[in-house]
């Protein structure tokens, strides 16, 4: 059987967050994304998300899903994926062309699309892709923006009684010693 895609669906979501979340390159109070839905001839369908972020790639909401519609998706329409070899090789292509043009964002949700679809196409758990024995499950990372010591102190706190034991601190300004301080004092040792 020959995997094929026939459709390919663009939805842009916004999702506030309830606290802003800062770090040294930006400040976001949303989460602005696009939502790739891809649909195969076999019926099944896959997602892949598209995070642009204009201060990493130079890639916005519009870049993207300009570069979506007038290359991603003809590049991707004409491929014709076997359930039994997953598609790295088919994507190195157009992976070259996103790298080379710095359109990684794009790129990726259109990536995690064709890989999901392949998989559910071949029944094939998310796992098993890169021949991985089922995994524990990861544990979830609690990530700390660049706000105020007391957005830190109830973000860490709130994170910390929710359960969360990993955490991401983000750096780059000139109070991030006191900021690591401040969260392994109210994380503990460990």
């Amino acid at each position: 059987m020959i995997l094929r895609f026939t459709r390919l669906e663009i939805r842009e979501i916004k999702i506030p967050f309830r606290f802003t979340f800062k770090h040294a390159l930006a400040e976001r109070r949303e989460a602005h994304n696009l939502i790739l839905s891809l649909h195969s001839e076999a019926g099944t369908c896959g997602y892949g998300e598209v995070i642009p972020r204009t201060y990493l790639t130079g890639e916005s909401i519009a870049s993207a899903w300009e570069d979506i519609e007038t290359h991603y998706w003809p590049a991707i329409r004409e491929l014709q994926l076997q359930p039994d070899i997953n598609p790295w090789e088919a994507l190195r292509p157009i992976f070259t062309w996103a790298s080379d043009n710095r359109k990684t964002a794009a790129y990726a949700g259109v990536d995690l699309a064709v890989w999901d679809t392949w998989a559910r196409t071949a029944r094939r758990p998310g796992y098993a892709l890169f021949g991985q024995a089922r995994p524990n499950p990861a544990p979830l990372t609690g990530p700390l923006g660049n706000g105020s010591f007391r957005y830190l102190w109830r973000t860490t706190c709130l994170m910390k009684l929710l359960g969360f034991q990993h955490y991401k601190v983000k750096v780059g300004h000139s109070k991030d010693l006191a900021v690591i301080r401040l969260v392994r004092r109210l994380i503990g040792p460990r």
